[in-house]
């Protein structure tokens, strides 16, 4: 699949959908249309922004509505235990693989090391998903010893700061997002390809 026939199918999902009347049924429409139209490797490379000291966030595309992203996550390479205030989230796993790790939503007098409710390991072609009403905050990372990891990310609307949370006193600070955008540079897409192992 090409990253143009996704973005096609996000734009037009969001449009027939407006904000304030999204559904359950709406959110697994736009799962459906993440399957089926999310683009292999290949389609990507140009997107993906691989560095071996910290995982990078390069924005693909944002409107009013959505955000399509691209992480790719080094070797052992992990996010701290966030949360998407407002915004749905999709995720699903280009190159490698990714292991989520849940964690009840910390009450504001909550003082106590944070304790995980669920863990899911991530595939290539497998799909997460998740929204503040579902109260609970995660972690990404990347377990892998060797292999760059590569997820795309869907926020609806665009994710523009979230709160990090202590896993030591479950205390949150809120944070902006940065991002690269457009095209990576800096590597070569055999350069990319290697490190990928893709």
């Amino acid at each position: 699949a090409r990253m143009d026939s996704l973005l096609s199918s996000l734009v037009s999902a969001f449009a027939e959908e407006p904000e304030g009347c999204r559904t359950d049924r709406f959110r697994e429409h736009v799962r459906d249309v993440i399957l089926s139209e999310a683009p292999d490797i290949q389609a990507i490379y140009k997107y993906v922004s691989c560095d071996c000291h910290k995982y990078t966030r390069n924005l693909i595309f944002e409107n009013e509505d959505f955000a399509l992203v691209c992480l790719c996550w080094g070797p052992k390479q992990s996010s701290t235990i966030h949360d998407h205030p407002e915004s749905d989230c999709w995720l699903t796993v280009v190159n490698g693989s990714l292991k989520e790790t849940q964690f009840p939503l910390p009450s504001s007098s909550f003082t106590k090391p944070m304790v995980p409710c669920a863990q899911d390991c991530l595939k290539k072609g497998d799909i997460a998903y998740l929204r503040d009403e579902l109260d609970v905050v995660h972690s990404i990372g990347n377990e892998s010893e060797d292999v760059f990891a590569v997820s795309l990310h869907v926020y609806a609307p665009p994710l523009h700061h979230c709160n990090v949370y202590c896993p030591e006193t479950g205390k949150c600070n809120s944070v902006c997002m940065s991002y690269r955008e457009g095209a990576s540079v800096g590597r070569s897409e055999e350069d990319v390809r290697r490190l990928l192992k893709a």
